[in-house]
């Protein structure tokens, strides 16, 4: 956000929801982090080997779907001509 958009009180209240709702996300989050480790008793090394394993799924998923590509887009064209059909030569010099 630029000092400029503070202007502009559509963009100032735009700007400070996605922040709200940004740092409610983290605060939740953390909440279900904290209940779900404390729910299961896991012991502090077994909280931290959560993170590289979920890291890991992320990778390879990812892997998994480049891999398997997208499917090209084939969109017949309509419409005008790319190059302008030039009338033939009539031997006018």
């Amino acid at each position: 956000m630029r000092l400029r958009d503070l202007l502009y009180p559509e963009k100032v209240i735009g700007f400070a929801a996605r922040v709200f709702c940004g740092l409610l996300a983290l605060q939740l989050g953390g909440e279900l982090l904290v209940r779900f480790l404390a729910a299961h008793n896991l012991s502090g090394l077994d909280a931290l080997l959560i993170f590289p394993m979920l890291a890991a799924a992320s990778i390879i998923a990812y892997l998994l779907r480049e891999r398997r590509g997208r499917p090209a887009r084939h969109v017949p064209r309509r419409g005008a001509e790319r190059r302008p059909v030039l009338p033939p030569d009539r031997g006018e010099a």
